[in-house]
């Protein structure tokens, strides 16, 4: 009942019961010494008709002196121990039986580690040495695919501010059947349930399940998520009717311009192409041999390519697939990727020299682009990319935007371009020369400067 009493606070000491009467005979001498004309009407009586059976416990001697650190004779142990009320008996060689006392015996000392902290203590913890025990190790072999794992959730939770989400292997069917997405032939899980029996083959639709739970207690957020995926597939390998690869499902979340996500989301995956491959990544148009998924918008869609592979797939999710889900997500944006981490693997890693640092200063130049909203990235990325000039050092993308302040159906892009060399400070004349020749670039493609 929770009550705080004098039964249960003796009772929660594990006080031996065998002392009950030991304790009765103790008061009666007491009162007979100090109360004066004290008679006894009757006999003792104990009702203890279940008694606790004695305790005993084998020790290793040998055990105990390696656990112990020290060699002690047998003859000592014994001491030791009778000296604090146990009995010992021989057990065979090197062995002893040790009997408890019934009040060591409630809880206290009942296996053969609490003998052995007995003999330690009364021999004391400071008169035993401390040396750390031989142990034999064996090193095994990395494991490429665990330190790809490993080196990804690092950066991403670590250095991008990513959360890891764990979700289940199997699809659910009332998740599917509400994106409006067929996964066609799985792998099915024999003697499951129809509610979990189909093995995933995408981690795209739990991404899509947990961003729909977060958003409801975070404004803007990030996740990554790392797991096995399945295919109907023969592995002779392994000699099992199926393939398991490794995947890595990534989603930014929040509120604001699907461009400027889409951007950070690129960003965070050229980032990690950079430090945990070691390669630079590009994007190009999606593989038309593959069709989009219901959570793939049919124009900000683009393949992750790394060291001329593709890998990966990022997108942002169309309006009608977050409808599907909640029709609060309508001003929500939700940015994805899928990464093959079998295909990372089988990149590797490359070490390469960094190049020196710049003697003379670069400087960077800012060029906003109109262009049709229609137009991919991609497309206008290989376009910009083409240009040539000696000065340029580096062109990349730093801003999108669309609104009210351009006409309708145009985009603004900002592409940022370093220039500089290697022996002399530039001057204004380099400075006018390089954004004619850029400018002339752009017009060529049928992009404007925008002023």
């Amino acid at each position: 009942m929770g009550h705080r009493t004098e039964a249960s606070a003796r009772f929660e000491k594990a006080l031996d019961p065998a002392n009950t009467v030991l304790a009765i005979r103790r008061f009666v001498k007491l009162a007979r010494d100090e109360l004066a004309g004290l008679e006894i009407v009757s006999a003792l009586s104990d009702g203890y008709p279940d008694p606790k059976p004695p305790v005993s416990v084998e020790v290793d001697l040998a055990f105990a002196n390696r656990f112990i650190g020290v060699d002690v004779p047998r003859d000592r142990v014994e001491r030791l121990l009778e000296s604090l009320g146990f009995r010992c008996e021989s057990a065979g060689q090197d062995r002893l039986r040790v009997h408890v006392p019934s009040f060591r015996a409630a809880r206290d000392v009942t296996m053969e580690a609490d003998v052995i902290e007995e003999i330690s203590r009364v021999i004391g913890y400071d008169n035993l040495p401390g040396t750390l025990p031989d142990v034999t190790m064996r090193s095994l072999p990395p494991v490429p695919a665990r330190q790809l794992e490993r080196r990804s959730l690092e950066l991403f939770c670590g250095g991008l501010g990513f959360n890891e989400i764990q979700t289940y292997i199997w699809y659910d069917p009332a998740w599917l059947d509400l994106l409006g997405f067929d996964p066609g032939e799985c792998v099915e899980i024999a003697g499951a349930s129809a509610g979990g029996r189909r093995l995933r083959h995408t981690v795209m639709p739990h991404l899509l399940a947990a961003a729909d739970l977060n958003r409801r207690h975070y404004e803007r957020f990030g996740l990554v998520t790392i797991g096995s995926v399945f295919f109907p597939e023969p592995n002779p390998q392994e000699d099992w009717p199926a393939r398991e690869a490794g995947r890595m499902g990534l989603a930014v979340v929040g509120r604001g311009n699907e461009d400027a996500l889409m951007a950070e989301l690129k960003g965070a995956l050229e980032t990690w192409a950079c430090q945990v491959l070691n390669q630079p990544a590009e994007f190009a148009e999606p593989d038309k041999t593959q069709p989009l998924k219901p959570w793939e918008h049919p124009i900000k869609t683009a393949d992750l390519i790394v060291a001329a592979r593709r890998m990966g797939r990022v997108t942002i999710a169309p309006l009608d697939c977050r409808l599907k889900i909640d029709e609060h997500l309508r001003r929500w944006t939700i940015g994805l990727a899928e990464i093959d981490l079998d295909a990372a693997v089988a990149i590797g890693r490359t070490d390469e020299e960094l190049e020196p640092v710049p003697t003379y200063p670069q400087v960077e130049l800012d060029f906003s682009v109109l262009l049709d909203a229609s137009r991919r990235y991609a497309t206008v990325a290989g376009q910009v990319g083409q240009f040539s000039h000696p000065l340029l050092g580096r062109l990349t993308l730093v801003d999108s935007f669309e609104g009210k302040s351009l006409p309708a159906g145009r985009r603004s892009l900002t592409f940022r371009a370093r220039i500089g060399e290697p022996d002399r400070t530039l001057t204004d004349d380099d400075l006018q020369a390089f954004r004619q020749a850029f400018t002339a670039h752009l017009a060529t493609h049928d992009l404007t400067i925008r002023t």
